[in-house]
């Protein structure tokens, strides 16, 4: 749960800060990001909410993907008039891995930030342990995360 939790809040804070940073309103006045907890007898369910302008709908269908990402990862990447456009890891064959991990360190966020394989792991964990983790964004304004796992009592 712990490697879910950080994931999905790492991804709201940085969507959050860096589209109110875009916007012009980065200040502590940020939109709060909202956790919601419910629990049943069986189920554990969590709800994250953020402000963040939410996930491009031409990128929504891959964010599950592995390798797939919405970080820049320098300034000679194309930018979009979206807040966050997709790139492609570089890479492959022998260098696959080294490609990777410079990518993740160009980002200054560490060499697992930006790489794309957050959200498809995190989701993994969540079905592995008999839960789900399923996404609803608006775009324009924020995302919802919902993950449900299996309690121990059951």
């Amino acid at each position: 749960m712990e490697y879910i939790l950080t994931e999905l809040l790492k991804n709201s804070f940085r969507a959050t800060t860096e589209t109110h940073r875009v916007l012009g309103s980065f200040s502590s006045d940020l939109p709060p990001i909202l956790i919601t907890l419910s629990r049943s007898p069986s189920l554990l369910s969590i709800r994250i909410r953020d402000r963040g302008g939410g996930i491009n709908p031409k990128n929504l269908k891959d964010v599950f993907d592995y390798a797939f990402t919405t970080v820049r990862h320098g300034p000679d990447e194309p930018e979009e008039s979206d807040i966050y456009a997709a790139v492609s890891m570089p890479g492959g064959g022998a260098d696959m891995f080294g490609g990777l991990t410079s990518s993740g360190l160009k980002t200054g966020l560490g060499t697992i930030a930006g790489l794309g394989y957050g959200l498809p792991l995190a989701r993994l964990y969540a079905r592995y342990f008999g839960g789900s983790l399923d996404i609803a964004s608006v775009w324009g304004l924020g995302t919802d995360v919902f993950v449900t796992l299996r309690t121990a009592d059951e």
